[in-house]
This record gives structure tokens, sequence and C-alpha cells, in this order.
């Protein structure tokens, strides 16, 4: 079982790198990729979890659609529909904990980045930055401490 979980947590890791890559390329993060990720997260978690903890991540994962997801409605400029949809897979894949721990170390990290980037001149205070990288790091971070 726990050779699965690690195959789950690698498999998502993949994922998030090419989403970074096409976040920082392209500023997008196709839906196609998620769509797909989402059906594979939900059919293995429902293998690896059990029925109760799999209704627990989808209650997270409603919560961090609506929430996050009513934000880039109001304030697009905050953050982008694409991160939402991603924070979404990474809640429902995570759980409550992992979701918070990678997602505070994303901010921790995009928050350092931004202010050397701004301090350095290399961007202003409206220069959009892409925030798909930085959750990959939290991910890493996350993974890696709890291996």
């Amino acid at each position: 079982m726990r050779e699965t979980v690690y195959i789950h947590w690698l498999l998502l890791v993949v994922i998030c790198f090419y989403l970074s890559w096409t976040d920082m390329r392209q500023r997008r993060i196709p839906n196609m990729v998620l769509m797909v990720s989402g059906i594979f997260t939900g059919l293995s978690g429902a293998f690896l979890w059990g029925w109760e903890q799999w209704m627990e991540h989808l209650f997270l994962t409603g919560g961090i659609l609506l929430a996050l997801g009513l934000i880039a409605w109001h304030r697009p400029a905050l953050i982008g529909m694409g991160d939402v949809k991603l924070l979404g897979l990474l809640g429902f894949s995570l759980g409550i904990r992992g979701f918070v721990f990678t997602m505070t170390w994303a901010c921790a990290m995009a928050f350092l980045v931004s202010l050397l980037l701004l301090l350095l001149k290399r961007i202003d205070s409206r220069t959009p930055i892409p925030f798909a990288p930085f959750l990959t790091v939290g991910l890493l971070v996350y993974g890696l401490g709890i291996s």
C-alpha cells in the first residue's frame, strides 16, 4: 500500500512540474490536464483512502474551489482560475494538513522571490508572477517531509 501512495504522490509531482512549466511559459494552466489529473486523483483516492476520507477530501476541494473561485472572480489580478483549480486538485490529493502545509510554503516562497525581484528592480508591484511553480515547491517540501 505504501508503494501505491508514493506512486500517487510522484504522479502528482510530475503533473505539477508540467503545469508549472506551462504556467511560466504561457501564463496558463491547461484545463484538460487538470481534468484528467482530477479523474485520476479521484479514482486513486477511492482506492487508497476509503469512503469517509474520500468524502472529507471532496468537501475540502469544494471549499477551496468556492472560496478561491470567488476571489478569482471578483479580483482576477490576485489569482487566476487555473491556480484555483490546481489548488483544488492539491487539496483533494493531500487533504487539509497537506494542503495547508503546501499552500504555506508556496505563499512564503512566492513572497520571498517577489520581494527579491522587487528589490532587484526586475519587476514592479503590478507584474503578475506564475504561482504554480511555488505550489510545486511546496508539494515537494511536503512530500519530502512525510517520506
